[in-house]
């Protein structure tokens, strides 16, 4: 989709280029389809992102949507969110985030133990740029002194919030 250019040494956008789709050549990619490099893609490779029907260079993590967790964050589930930009759901953080707990089911029965957490493995949130409902904190520890683990957080979108009856 580029040709050099030897009288101004530089790479200029090829008029006449296509894009190889199978082992066809196109003018242009089907509407399902993404343009990279030259070529007809499904979907992106892990380090480019989408704009505009084409796959890009990320500037930055690239973005990676996760799901909020339904309980809170806990020490079983923070590495699940390692790289995230987007949270579709919420965010809670509670007491028992940094104690540790023990899951017991509907049955009375023990589920799994859950190690305590140190308030420095928030910090996998660094990446977070927006959250769809809510973010919830109602918890203290000696070394939880403020929400730096959010410094990149721009937009918290509110599509559901808490209720406390």
């Amino acid at each position: 989709m580029m040709r050099y250019n030897p009288s101004t040494y530089s790479w200029e956008v090829n008029p006449d280029g296509k894009y190889a789709y199978g082992d066809i050549c196109v003018k242009s990619c089907p509407d399902h389809l993404l343009r990279d490099n030259g070529a007809c893609v499904r979907s992106c490779l892990p380090y480019k992102k989408e704009v505009n029907g084409e796959c890009v260079p990320c500037d930055g993590p690239c973005p990676k949507t996760c799901k909020g967790v339904s309980n809170f964050v806990h020490a079983g589930n923070i590495d699940s969110f390692r790289g995230c930009t987007v949270i579709e759901g919420s965010l809670t953080i509670l007491d028992s985030t940094f104690t540790g707990f023990q899951e017991i089911f509907p049955n009375n029965t023990l589920g799994p133990l859950y190690r305590e957490m140190h308030p420095k493995q928030l910090d996998i949130f660094n990446t977070l740029r927006e959250v769809t409902e809510y973010i919830s904190i109602q918890a203290k520890h000696p070394d939880f002194k403020n929400l730096a683990f959010l410094r990149h957080l721009e937009v918290i979108r509110g599509r559901m919030v808490t209720q406390y009856v």
